[in-house]
């Protein structure tokens, strides 16, 4: 079993989006989690830092156990599979939906339609080859 205390010390993209605390206050203050979450103004954001703080993990074999300790209450919550896990996998309009999130700037529109038909037939295909050049930015 894990148990985390939070601290605040993430300062970079990187440590940002592997800290689940960091994770879990982002998306209670935007209401979402995208790309955008992990800019250099949204990391070093004070409000996040602040709530992060609040932010109690516990992990074990079956489930992770939020805590969020606030002026208003201890509010808990569990996962035992988060969405996208492949014992809890995205339907196919959460997949559109958080795929084109992450491609939304970097791919055109075409691009990513181009793309989706093929995820959506890899069954079907005799090799991945052609995605590669279906992702070109030019």
């Amino acid at each position: 079993m894990i148990h985390q205390q939070s601290t605040p010390q993430e300062r970079t993209r990187n440590t940002a989006d592997h800290s689940l605390p960091y994770c879990i206050a982002r998306a209670i203050l935007d209401g979402e989690m995208t790309p955008r979450s992990f800019t250099k103004s949204k990391i070093r954001d004070l409000d996040a830092r602040h709530l992060m703080e609040k932010i109690e993990l516990v992990e074990n074999e079956d489930e992770t156990v939020v805590t969020i300790i606030t002026e208003n209450g201890q509010f808990v919550g569990s996962r035992e599979y988060p969405s996208g896990h492949f014992k809890n996998p995205l339907s196919d309009s959460e997949f559109r939906q958080k795929a084109t999130e992450e491609i939304r700037g970097i791919l055109e529109e075409e691009q990513w339609n181009d793309v989706n038909g093929f995820i959506h037939s890899l069954e079907d295909q005799p090799s991945i080859t052609p995605v590669y050049d279906m992702v070109i930015i030019e």
